[in-house]
């Protein structure tokens, strides 16, 4: 679950691993209009939440945010 604030208020939205080492994509307009890298990012099954350490790519137009999260060995999709 990716948690996001406008500081007034709350928002969350679903996002996915998609390797091992904490990279992660999720929609663009769950972040939209928060401070981006400040959102709180929760693992399924776990209390802990992680913080945002690095966006890499952002498209507002195709809705899509691609992050790196500071967690090692996250399960993660793959095919």
């Amino acid at each position: 679950m990716v948690f996001t604030s406008d500081g007034y208020n709350m928002y969350q939205g679903s996002g996915f691993f998609i390797n091992k080492d904490g990279l992660a994509v999720s929609n663009y307009h769950v972040f939209k209009g928060t401070g981006i890298g400040e959102e709180g990012i929760k693992l399924a099954g776990s209390d802990k939440v992680y913080k945002v350490e690095e966006v890499i790519m952002s498209s507002e137009n195709e809705d899509f945010i691609l992050f790196r999260v500071d967690v090692s060995d996250a399960a993660y999709l793959h095919h």
